[in-house]
Order: structure tokens, then C-alpha cells, then sequence
């Protein structure tokens, strides 16, 4: 509906998308969920630039799923992204939802630890 109203390239499409992507990741759809979290990513990047707190909340999204699907290289370099898009913003604390932070720092501990047990089998 947003895109026939908006057009394919509008912020209310990505933001549309990233709910749906993260709806997927709570119904254990990680492909599908994968998916819409790229196109949403890559409209907010287009859009509100790389830097964009909202671009880091996505790449914190994207880092589940990859962990959901054992690609740990992958999911831990996308919490790093996240990481640092929060730490350009760390100054415009009204962008800035430091739950993300915590809850990006909490899931990258997680595939460090998924990953520790995979080296070690």
C-alpha cells in the first residue's frame, strides 16, 4: 500500500519494511526476514545516509538473522556496523535509543559465544 501511495523509494516504504522484517524474525522466517531487512537497509542508506541511527537499529536486525542462520561471521560484523553508526551518533542523544546498544552489545556476546563452542567441537 505505502509504495502505490509513496512510491517504491520513501522512508515510510523502508520503515514499512523493517517492521515486516522484523514480524518475519519473530515468526522464524530468517530468509524471508534476511531479505526484507537488505531492501530496507538499503533504502534508508539511500535515503537518510549510512550514518543514520535507523540504519543501525536494521543492521542490528540483519545481525540476528545472520546468527539465526549460523553465518556468525556475517551476524558479528553487521552488530560491529551497528555499533559504530551508534557510536557517530553517541553526541544527538535524542536519535540515539540506547536499548539498541545494549541489546546490540547483549547479541553480539551471544554469536561470540556460538561461535567459541563452534571452534571448539
Amino acid at each position: 500500500i505505502r509504495k502505490n501511495i509513496c512510491g517504491s523509494d520513501s522512508v515510510l516504504v523502508s520503515s514499512s519494511m523493517y517492521c515486516l522484517g522484523v514480524a518475519l524474525h519473530k515468526m522464524s522466517d530468517h530468509r524471508a526476514a534476511l531479505l526484507t531487512l537488505r531492501e530496507c537497509l538499503r533504502l534508508r542508506k539511500k535515503l537518510l545516509g549510512g550514518k543514520n541511527v535507523k540504519c543501525g537499529h536494521t543492521l542490528h536486525w540483519i545481525g540476528r538473522q545472520h546468527d539465526q542462520l549460523s553465518e556468525l561471521e556475517k551476524a558479528l560484523a553487521c552488530f560491529l556496523s551497528s555499533l559504530r553508526i551508534y557510536k557517530s551518533n553517541k553526541h544527538n542523544t535524542g536519535n540515539l535509543d540506547y536499548w539498541f546498544v545494549f541489546k546490540t552489545l547483549h547479541s553480539m556476546g551471544n554469536t561470540y559465544a556460538k561461535k567459541n563452542e563452534n571452534d571448539m567441537s
